[in-house]
């Protein structure tokens, strides 16, 4: 009875209303200056707690560009593969520290864990040629649609253009090179080849 609840019980219930409707991850950037207790503290209050150091992803972004590096994102650790400086090796030291302890710098992470855990998308690929996986210019992967979870051919359509949508006929599995139903929820890493009158 919701005469009776007291403060905790109103509490609760405004907190799984706000964590359905507008679902948050915590990016806890400057995880190499906060301090661990800070850390801690931010995932106690919130599941989707995301230690997050910003300048270290940019900076291993830049080095892996100029070739110093063996970096991709999300990588819980990268490989100094050119000569560097002692300043250079120093700050990337220190970046591997954080690295190290967090299992990456958390960007990719944050990314990951919004679009994929909290926000339920999986990534789609539509292809315009579905033997070589290309567009009409020859662009191999071209595109790669956010899609929520249960998504069908026709959803990916309707999200590639409204014209494409409205002209839908089917569509192709590109990995198979079979037609796929209508109805088929489609699954991560698809790659789809849309079938449409204003092809």
């Amino acid at each position: 009875d919701p005469i009776q609840w007291t403060d905790g019980h109103r509490e609760t219930l405004a907190s799984e209303i706000r964590a359905r409707s507008k679902p948050i991850v915590v990016v806890a950037n400057k995880a190499d200056a906060a301090p661990p207790e800070n850390l801690q503290a931010l995932k106690e209050r919130n599941e989707a707690t995301i230690p997050v150091t910003a300048d270290g992803e940019l900076a291993l972004r830049r080095a892996a560009e100029a070739g110093a590096v063996d970096y991709d994102p999300g990588d819980p650790d990268f490989e100094v593969v050119a000569e560097v400086s002692d300043q250079q090796r120093e700050g990337l030291e220190r970046i591997r520290e954080v690295v190290a302890e967090h299992g990456g710098t958390g960007v990719q992470e944050a990314l990951d864990t919004a679009v994929y855990d909290v926000l339920d998308h999986l990534t789609v690929y539509p292809v315009q040629d579905e033997t070589g996986w290309t567009d009409g210019q020859g662009t191999v992967l071209p595109d790669a649609f956010l899609l929520p979870d249960g998504s069908t051919p026709r959803d990916l359509a309707y999200a590639v253009h409204s014209d494409i949508g409205e002209g839908y006929l089917h569509a192709v599995d590109a990995r198979d090179g079979m037609r796929i139903s209508d109805e088929q929820e489609l699954a991560e890493g698809d790659v789809i080849k849309v079938v449409s009158t204003a092809n």
